[in-house]
């Protein structure tokens, strides 16, 4: 599994939860990715073994992010 992202400004990051609804409660955060030094700088997270797990649905928060997506066997 694999996550592309897409930075809007200097230290973006992209938070999963395993949650649905915008609470963001920290012990369900599965996911913390910061990269960026600019905006525009691509990058690619690759996810060890069998990557995320979400099994109450996925929350995403992007801080300075236009975009990011995830390829992987769902």
């Amino acid at each position: 599994m694999n996550i592309f992202a897409q930075s809007s400004a200097a230290d973006a990051e992209i938070k999963i939860y395993n949650e649905t609804g915008s609470s963001k409660t920290a012990s369900k955060l599965v996911f913390h990715g910061k990269f960026g030094t600019a905006a525009n700088h691509v990058h690619e997270f690759k996810m060890p073994g069998a990557g995320i797990y979400c099994n109450e649905g996925a929350y995403i928060d992007l801080t300075n992010c236009d975009f990011f997506y995830v390829i992987g066997t769902f």
